[in-house]
């Protein structure tokens, strides 16, 4: 049970404690993370870092789709981070804000 109970599910909206720890059990990432945070393929198979150290390509995995059926593209985690993130999630803005720009070949 969880104190006090998260008022919404969305992660980004809501960064109390409650809505994380039920979110994390609903919303999937592109990675995992070991206890001493290796990254380990999640919603992406694998991924590669360019020679520069700044690009990072992400391969998804198939098959993956959301509730409604329909499929997971790399569109949805381009509006995910570029825009939703962003946008909504003080914790994530500094971050996300330091990359330039985000496409789906």
């Amino acid at each position: 049970m969880l104190t006090p109970e998260p008022p919404i599910l969305v992660p980004g909206v809501n960064n109390q404690a409650p809505t994380l720890m039920a979110a994390a059990k609903v919303f999937q990432g592109l990675l995992a993370f070991t206890p001493k945070l290796e990254p380990l393929p999640y919603l992406a198979r694998s991924w590669d870092v360019g020679d520069d150290k700044l690009t990072y390509t992400f391969h998804l995995r198939d098959g993956i789709r959301w509730h409604d059926g329909r499929p997971f593209t790399a569109e949805d985690v381009v509006f995910s981070v570029m825009a939703f993130a962003t946008e909504v999630s003080p914790r994530a803005r500094a971050v996300l804000s330091h990359i330039r720009d985000g496409a789906a070949p």
